[in-house]
């Protein structure tokens, strides 16, 4: 027991291996935290109704090693998920430019600060992108991670990390 404790402490301190829940996401909730355990959203009509909450977060890099960050220009956004159940679901993901910008790296240590700005057209007003589902509830942010780059110019994700290593933290949203 002693053993594995020493093991467990050495990992943590030296790799920034992570705990993992019952449901495969990080007890510390990986690389990515939000900065607030609640956020309250605001449904808007005004013609076409709409879900409407910002939720600031950063993306730390805690691994030893860089990681990287893909997207057009500036990092793609996280994607937002609902505990359904055991399950996570997709309820909100932005629309994004498709193009390739050279990948952005963070550094063992370093940060990443942002916010989602969600503004979610409810199913069915031939708007998107869509807000899926009932709003209050449990929710996490997951976004693509890589560890390291393909040769090719320019340079794309190859291997992601766990999915553990890129899931924010549970948080609510009202």
């Amino acid at each position: 027991m002693l053993r594995t404790s020493i093991l467990t402490s050495l990992c943590l301190a030296a790799t920034g291996c992570l705990l993992l829940g019952d449901d495969g996401s990080s007890a510390t909730g990986g690389l990515l935290e939000t900065s607030e355990d609640s956020y309250v959203a605001e449904v808007v009509t005004d013609g076409r109704e709409r879900v409407v909450v910002d939720i600031p977060y950063q993306t730390g890099n805690h691994t030893g090693l860089p990681v990287y960050l893909i997207g057009c220009r500036r990092p793609n956004p996280p994607i937002l998920e609902k505990r359904a159940g055991r399950d996570w679901v997709t309820v909100y993901a932005p629309i994004v430019t498709l193009c390739l910008s050279p990948p952005f790296e963070i550094a063992p240590g370093e940060s990443r600060f942002d916010t989602l700005h969600v503004v979610g057209f409810r199913p069915g007003q031939a708007a998107g992108p869509t807000f899926d589902g009932e709003v209050a509830g449990t929710y996490r942010l997951r976004r693509e991670i890589f560890r390291d780059l393909t040769d090719e110019d320019p340079p794309i994700g190859r291997t992601m990390l766990p999915l553990s290593q890129r899931v924010s933290n549970s948080f609510e949203i009202r």
